[in-house]
């Protein structure tokens, strides 16, 4: 079981559309959890185009800010109910497999100190209502501690405020082994820092053990995506393929290829063919 949490920084951006469809297929996920898709709708074309075979819900942007898009493999999970927040997508779901019940909450935190109380206060509202097992995932838009950000121009109070929220709900950080920030200002003089997390209850930590987290290299945003592996399955890499000088060689490679190259193809690009 394999999932992700990425803040793609618009999904109205040319090319964003077809890099999630990618996204979801080349790493074999099973949900995704989106953050600032700055849109305030989706038509079910445009999602069943993403993925067919997802079930998905979505909180609106606020005019060209924010916004959050959950997809879930109707395949794999039963859903039992979403919840929409301010800030926070969250999906109680049962495994298939197993019938497991747990909840996936994907977080996308306001950039903003006027709002940051408010996105910390719902935090404890989501934790209260449920006490079964949970993972959070997202752009929190908060650091823990100093390490967190290549300068020390920290707001401590919002620091110790979001510590004491992971604190309280004895909540794991399954850190990120490859990436030591997950988020650059992309400037001469870049800003750095850790601003996506993934969160888990210790009750669904214990029922998947060998659970894990990776940064892969960030493709358009100037947030890395995290996945999430549960360390139930082993999904086969996809093939790569790669040329062989030698072939141009052998003795009737170019007829092979003439006659492959001429059989019936549904792909219309040279390349692709």
């Amino acid at each position: 079981m394999i999932g992700a949490f990425w803040n793609i920084r618009g999904l109205n951006k040319t090319g964003r559309y077809e890099c999630l469809k990618d996204f979801i297929n080349l790493n074999f996920l099973d949900f995704v959890g989106i953050q600032e898709t700055k849109k305030d709708s989706f038509h079910q074309p445009y999602l069943e185009g993403i993925r067919k075979n997802f079930n998905w819900n979505f909180l609106p942007a606020r005019g060209t800010a924010g916004g959050v898009l959950v997809g879930i493999n109707s395949s794999k999970f039963d859903i039992l109910s979403w919840d929409i927040r301010n800030f926070c997508v969250a999906v109680h779901i049962r495994n298939n497999c197993d019938n497991f019940s747990w909840r996936l909450v994907t977080v996308y935190g306001s950039a903003y100190d006027e709002h940051k109380q408010e996105f910390l206060e719902e935090l404890h509202n989501i934790m209260e209502n449920w006490d079964g097992p949970t993972l959070l995932g997202g752009d929190f838009n908060l650091i823990r501690s100093i390490s967190d950000k290549n300068n020390d121009n920290i707001n401590y109070h919002w620091s110790d405020s979001f510590n004491d929220w992971i604190n309280q709900w004895n909540l794991i950080e399954i850190k990120n082994p490859s990436r030591t920030y997950t988020w650059t200002n992309n400037q001469e003089q870049p800003v750095m820092a850790v601003l996506d997390r993934v969160l888990t209850t210790t009750d669904l930590e214990a029922h998947y053990p060998l659970i894990s987290v990776k940064a892969i290299p960030r493709v358009g945003s100037d947030h890395v995506p995290l996945v999430v592996n549960f360390g139930t399955s082993h999904n086969p890499k996809p093939y790569l393929f790669r040329f062989e000088k030698w072939w141009l060689t052998q003795e009737g490679f170019h007829d092979l290829v003439r006659n492959s190259w001429n059989l019936p193809c549904h792909e219309t690009n040279p390349l692709d063919t």
